[in-house]
């Protein structure tokens, strides 16, 4: 047969002509090889691999380890906010039992009583503080008199509402009543009160007197005084359920 490139004839079982060119598709396949590469190209390829070999791997697990921490703090703090928006709802009250007193308030309550100063000079003892954003309780009290233990000692709630009825006070321009429940005699008024609460120091407070043979206690609940409207029944059975000892 003769060579397709230059035509010369080439002997049969030969694959290339003697000018050097595969005269079969075996031969062409067979002698075929890619084309070298250039040594910029070489050099290119050399940078890939190496950056390629020098990259890190960013660890997977400490990742996992702070997202689930914030998935967690999260959800801690959801829960809070919850339950001190459902502080009215009796299911989430429970009872506090001390050795001075047991009261029966919302689980979102924490227990600030330390971080509660009496004022100098004050006869009254600070018994204990309880606050959430929405609402406080203030428990305080301190010992009769003689001349006290004769008045009020061992009187009915009725007897003292006697003693009490003439006794007004004006807060802020307004004059102020006191009340009766089946254990107390209490005022209500919208006060100044700092860090009682943390949504606002502008609270309406209900101010709780009961008296025992001995002692006299006051109690005092708070919310905002723009929501007293939405907490006072709440309150007013936080002091119902307050039980010295």
């Amino acid at each position: 047969m003769d060579c397709p490139y230059c035509g010369r004839e080439v002997a049969e079982g030969k694959t290339f002509c003697e000018c050097g060119r595969p005269v079969s598709l075996s031969a062409a396949a067979a002698g075929s090889s890619p084309a070298p590469k250039s040594d910029f190209q070489q050099m290119l390829d050399q940078q890939t691999l190496s950056s390629v070999k020098g990259k890190k791997q960013v660890p997977i697990l400490p990742i996992v380890i702070i997202v689930a921490a914030c998935i967690a703090i999260g959800v801690v703090f959801l829960m809070k906010f919850i339950s001190e928006g459902n502080i009215v709802k009796e299911d989430t009250w429970e009872v506090i039992d001390e050795p001075k007193y047991s009261i029966k308030l919302p689980t979102a309550m924490s227990d600030k009583t330390e971080k509660m100063l009496t004022v100098q000079g004050d006869s009254y003892e600070k018994i204990a503080f309880y606050t959430c954003s929405k609402a406080a309780v203030y428990i305080t009290g301190r010992g009769l008199h003689d001349a006290e233990k004769e008045m009020y000692g061992g009187a009915s709630t009725s007897e003292i509402m006697k003693l009490y009825e003439p006794i007004t006070r004006k807060v802020n321009d307004v004059v102020v009543v006191p009340q009766q429940r089946e254990k107390y005699v209490f005022y209500e008024m919208a006060m100044h009160r700092a860090n009682y609460i943390s949504d606002t120091d502008e609270v309406w407070e209900i101010q709780s007197i009961r008296f025992t043979d001995d002692h006299l206690y006051e109690v005092s609940a708070y919310c905002p005084e723009s929501e007293k409207d939405k907490y006072r029944e709440s309150m007013l059975k936080w002091l119902d359920s307050f039980e010295p000892k």
